[in-house]
């Protein structure tokens, strides 16, 4: 995952503040070793979130200035035996795994968790929930009846099964189109266009590419086929809409799955929840070409980009 670097008095800003909550709330002895992928905003924002809601005494671990060293430095701090490792980030939640399964982590803002969680895992996904992401789906193109998605079954099965279901109580449909590597995702595009009414991208490290993403979009832009997409920057690229997770909102949600685990909760009876917060950005210009209705009630708070 990407995202906006702040300035290095920013993050040291945002990164004081969450811990000067936490010294000043009920810690109790409750001892929480935080893994950063990096110092990048979404994971800072996700640790204020984080912080806010679960105190604790905290210290702090940023993978991407130990060059190299994560592991070892990794076997360091469980060998602290914290009560909690949050491992914020793929990279964070990968190397957290490798290190302990004894130690309950809580991974948030990661993408890819495998598809069995080890005993000792629970996790906020950055994935907004498929069901919310569909109903919001009919409020912006009520006419969609045929909802076209590629991915690869390794990876997001399970999301286009739980947003299966949720279409067809919207009176939608998903039309599944399963690919092993980019060649099929592009096949897939490319046959299935007179099948479907709209294309939805899923976050997948198989199928999403920027070839992919190109393609869909010049071949959806000349028929008038909505494109909707996991990020801002396919929007601006030409997708009519995005939803936008909201990092500090997943970072509460962590501290929520957090809180059950110090209370007794095994993790792997919590497992994964999803994102439920997020922020609709919609390209005003090709959404007036696929006939999107810019003055519904929803408007008043997405972000508008491409004019």
């Amino acid at each position: 995952m990407t995202g906006l670097r702040t300035t290095r008095g920013a993050r040291a800003a945002l990164l004081g503040a969450a811990l000067l909550l936490l010294l000043a709330g009920p810690a109790g002895g409750t001892e929480i070793a935080v893994l950063f992928s990096s110092d990048t905003e979404p994971y800072v924002r996700a640790y204020e979130g984080f912080a806010e809601k679960c105190p604790a005494n905290y210290w702090k671990v940023v993978l991407s200035t130990m060059a190299g060293e994560e592991d070892r430095v990794t076997r360091d701090m469980v060998g602290r035996r914290p009560d909690l490792i949050p491992a914020l980030g793929t990279s964070a939640y990968r190397v957290a795994v490798r290190a302990t399964d004894r130690i309950p982590i809580v991974f948030v803002l990661v993408l890819d968790y495998g598809e069995e969680l080890p005993p000792n895992v629970a996790g906020a996904s950055i994935r907004i929930d498929p069901a919310i992401q569909i109903q919001t789906f009919r409020r912006l193109f009520p006419e969609l009846g045929r909802l076209g998605v590629v991915f690869d079954p390794a990876n997001t099965a399970h999301i286009v099964e739980r947003a299966r279901a949720e279409t067809e109580k919207e009176g939608m449909k998903i039309v599944p189109f399963p690919a092993e590597d980019l060649g099929g995702a592009l096949r897939a595009y490319g046959e299935g266009e007179e099948e479907v009414d709209g294309w939805w991208l899923l976050p997948d490290r198989t199928t999403l590419t920027s070839e992919a993403v190109d393609f869909v979009l010049q071949r959806s832009l000349e028929r008038g086929v909505p494109v909707i997409a996991p990020s801002r920057k396919y929007v601006e690229r030409g997708a009519q809409a995005a939803l936008l997770p909201d990092y500090r909102a997943i970072g509460s949600l962590g501290a929520e799955i957090a809180l059950r685990i110090l209370k007794g909760k095994q993790p792997s009876s919590i497992g994964i929840r999803y994102a439920e917060t997020f922020r609709l950005a919609v390209n005003s210009r090709t959404a007036r070409e696929v006939s999107i209705d810019l003055s519904g009630s929803w408007a008043r708070d997405a972000l508008f980009v491409g004019d």
